[in-house]
């Protein structure tokens, strides 16, 4: 089967771009090997939505060089709309509102051609500031107009993709925050297109009857500066949403599952009404959203049933830490998500780590790099794949940084560890050693592991796989054995 993630506005941005690093680092959603993104905002310049295309884009190119028997890393594939569907004209991840986001909301709903008794409504239900709005970056905090801009999507190209590539067994999660415009507008409406579609959308069954989970954001921040956008309205906006939800989307059991996750709102980002200056700084909440995906995929189809578009047991779900703490290292973790994240992410930082910091300085003499038939000096690898691999770690690690610095930061790894404590970059699962001074310890240790696995390694074709599969295989080795993470 394959799963479709919607991520609405620049929250769903951040938890796609979330979920895309999990899955990177070996996290293998359950009951399917492919995902696809949809990204919906109307504002094709936002900083966090082009920062999430990117890392999509470089994702698949990666994946391409690996082998999925003997390696865990970018183990699921990700397509997209164009690639899934039977129209050549859906985006390759993004719907955008098209040339509705070129005029003022009043243009949009047609206000001028309205009689004198619409006109008197639609004045009722929107500001004049609402009614001026242009859209471009947005609605800016106005989930009223967003449920009507939005409402193209169920007649766009990308939907329409979506509709005819949906197969019977295929499940949906829909993200957004409920406390500003697009996410809070966004989340409901496609829930109720895909649960009322008709018989003139492909495949209108299938939608109606699907699996269906969605992940609603409470407020995790605050803004400051230059901004229209008021967060003194956010614990407001979320009430009125919440009721609303409640009213038409609990009751009326539309979702499988419904996932609630927010935080103190004393973390701040700098304010901006969107385009490129939206670039939120990554937070553990969007982790947690990103996880909340994974959770959904390990529920049996059994669970999941669905009757005349009603769910049978719709379920509700809240996160938690093990404990409470204002520094998240893997030790406050709950023993699923350690399972599930914990040990992936500690893998693939120790990879990236390596291969940023110590791979271009290690003696080519290094048993792993120079055995067999395709070896793993830099000289041999496809140029392309090294600059992507580069480019997206660049990545993995300013996500790092970036939830380091929220007020509710998370903070597993010590990313500044020289070459001798490399085994000990886990905070709070430092490297086992003997009373043997002369034992190989560090990154002595660690290629090691890399030499030993890839001596017993079987063919895989050529070096870039081999480079996955060792580095996988290693690592894995050394959080079970090594770290005990």
């Amino acid at each position: 089967m394959a799963l479709y993630v919607f991520g609405i506005g620049g929250t769903g941005a951040r938890v796609i771009k979330a979920l895309t690093l999990l899955m990177a680092s070996g996290v293998q959603p359950e009951n399917t090997n492919t995902v696809i993104p949809v990204l919906i905002d109307p504002d094709n310049a936002n900083g966090d939505l082009n920062r999430t295309l990117e890392l999509l884009r470089l994702y698949r190119n990666v994946r391409a060089h690996t082998e999925q028997d003997a390696n865990h890393f970018f183990g699921c594939a990700l397509r997209s709309l164009s690639d899934a569907g039977e129209s050549a004209t859906a985006n390759e991840y993004h719907f955008s509102l098209g040339n509705g986001r070129n005029q003022p909301f009043r243009d949009l709903i047609g206000l001028n051609t309205m009689s004198l008794a619409s006109q008197a409504m639609a004045r009722m239900l929107f500001s004049e500031s609402n009614l001026e709005a242009d859209m471009e970056v947005g609605f800016k905090g106005n989930p009223n107009i967003g449920s009507v801009a939005l409402n193209q999507f169920r007649d766009s190209d990308t939907y329409k993709a979506f509709a005819n590539a949906f197969n019977d067994g295929d499940r949906i999660v829909i993200i957004g925050s409920i406390f500003g415009g697009t996410g809070a507008a966004g989340l409901p409406l496609l829930v109720k297109n895909l649960r009322n579609a008709d018989a003139s959308v492909p495949n209108h069954m299938l939608l109606r009857n699907a699996p269906i989970a969605a992940i609603s954001v409470l407020p995790y921040f605050n803004v400051q500066g230059e901004t229209s956008i008021d967060s003194n309205t956010f614990i407001s906006k979320t009430k009125a949403a919440l009721a609303y939800y409640a009213a038409n989307l609990c009751r009326n059991s539309s979702l499988n599952a419904l996932y609630y996750l927010g935080d103190k709102v004393s973390n701040t980002h700098k304010g901006a009404d969107g385009a490129a200056a939206q670039r939120n700084k990554a937070h553990f909440i969007e982790l947690a959203a990103a996880l909340a995906v994974i959770d959904f995929m390990q529920h049996d189809e059994h669970e999941l049933r669905v009757s005349d578009a009603r769910v049978q047991t719709p379920r509700y779900f809240e996160y938690g830490l093990k404990e409470d703490a204002g520094e998240i290292q893997f030790r406050h973790l709950g023993p699923q998500t350690l399972s599930t994240a914990g040990k992936s992410l500690a893998q693939y930082f120790l990879f990236q780590k390596f291969l940023r910091d110590f791979y271009k300085e290690m003696p080519e003499k290094a048993a792993w790099m120079n055995n067999g038939s395709h070896k793993l000096t830099m000289d041999v690898f496809n140029r392309g794949m090294l600059r992507d691999l580069d480019r997206f770690n660049h990545i993995f690690n300013e996500w790092l940084e970036e939830m380091e610095q929220s007020t509710t930061a998370f903070k597993p790894f010590r990313r500044d560890v020289q070459g001798k404590d490399i085994l000990n970059a886990i905070v709070g699962s430092g490297e086992k050693t003997s009373w043997n001074p002369m034992e190989a310890r560090g990154l002595d240790r660690y290629s090691k592991i890399l030499s030993r696995i890839e001596a017993a390694l079987p063919p895989l074709g050529n070096s870039e796989r081999k480079l996955f599969a060792l580095f996988s295989q290693g690592t894995k080795e050394i959080v079970n054995e090594r770290i005990n993470l």
